[in-house]
């Protein structure tokens, strides 16, 4: 009954259902204790004040109650997602990307490649607030996110994308081509380890203020290694990768719940691994859309 979960649920939405919508309200302040309440910032302070068995002794417990609670009530359907795009602020390229997005999805294979279109403007919304001067992008696709990155450049700010397939880089260079952006982004065709060894061997190199990746997972951990060891990121700058969950299968590995053969969960398992280990950076790792870990330096 309306997802009651017992006899007792069941009997109080029985009671409830025979009231007025006043009288409601106030049986619900009387036995607050019976409902989970309706706004997510009460969550925490309902679930603190609920009576739990403690942990056994030496036994280390994550108190993830609150976000997965809060997770069952969050409706991640078209419709929410299209209330969330709506009350985010457009991009000057707006209908560009649209058409971007769309083109990828007709003609190109992989087009899950593609970042979802918040994380799109998420990762617009840390270059504008970030202000960085320099951005460099490992892996292009089409070009969507290099598109996002670049319209949150300040006016004297320039970006640099890299991928190793010329097909999808010509497909991305005709769109960058009617961004209001195009005189800010340098494409480069050429595999993302070989770019970042090109740049660590350049006299004079300048570091970037921002560097997104979104590449071969397997070389995450060269990656990052040639980033810093080289310093091609600025002392204050930030450095995202992408999809660093990859579909929930790295916690799995990292459990022992995956096989061996699951070559990216490894892959990427050990990237965490050494990043969470590095005394030279310190990092966050977000359960957003397929996994984000931004790392600073210390």
């Amino acid at each position: 009954l309306l997802g009651a979960c017992s006899e007792a649920c069941r009997q109080e939405v029985t009671q409830t259902k025979a009231m007025t919508s006043q009288q409601q309200r106030q049986h619900r302040k009387q036995h607050a204790d019976k409902w989970m309440p309706p706004v997510p910032n009460a969550l925490s302070r309902h679930i603190d004040n609920r009576s739990v068995s403690p942990p056994e002794p030496h036994v280390h417990i994550r108190q993830f109650t609150a976000s997965r609670r809060l997770s069952k009530s969050i409706d991640n359907s078209e419709l929410q997602n299209e209330y969330v795009y709506g009350h985010s602020s457009a991009l000057a390229d707006e209908a560009l990307l649209c058409e971007l997005r769309e083109a990828t999805a007709r003609d190109w294979p992989k087009a899950e490649q593609l970042i979802d279109e918040m994380q799109g403007k998420f990762l617009s919304f840390l270059v504008q607030t970030l202000q960085p001067k320099r951005v460099l992008e490992i892996g292009c696709f089409t070009g969507y996110s290099a598109l996002c990155l670049a319209n949150g450049l300040p006016s004297d700010g320039s970006l640099v994308t890299c991928d190793i397939d010329a097909e999808t880089m010509r497909f991305a260079q005709s769109f960058f081509d009617k961004s209001s952006h195009v005189g800010q982004i340098a494409a480069v065709n050429c595999d993302g380890q070989e770019y970042l060894n090109l740049l660590a061997t350049t006299e004079n190199q300048k570091p970037f203020d921002m560097i997104f990746v979104d590449a071969n997972k397997r070389k995450y951990r060269a990656y990052y290694d040639t980033i810093l060891d080289h310093s091609l990121l600025s002392a204050s700058g930030l450095l995202a990768f992408d999809n660093t969950l990859f579909r929930g299968r790295v916690a799995a590995y990292a459990s022992g719940l995956a096989s061996n053969k699951e070559r990216i969960a490894r892959g990427l398992a050990e990237f965490n691994e050494r990043v969470a280990l590095d005394s030279r950076s310190t990092q966050v790792v977000m359960p957003l859309w397929d996994g984000l870990t931004l790392i600073r330096q210390v």
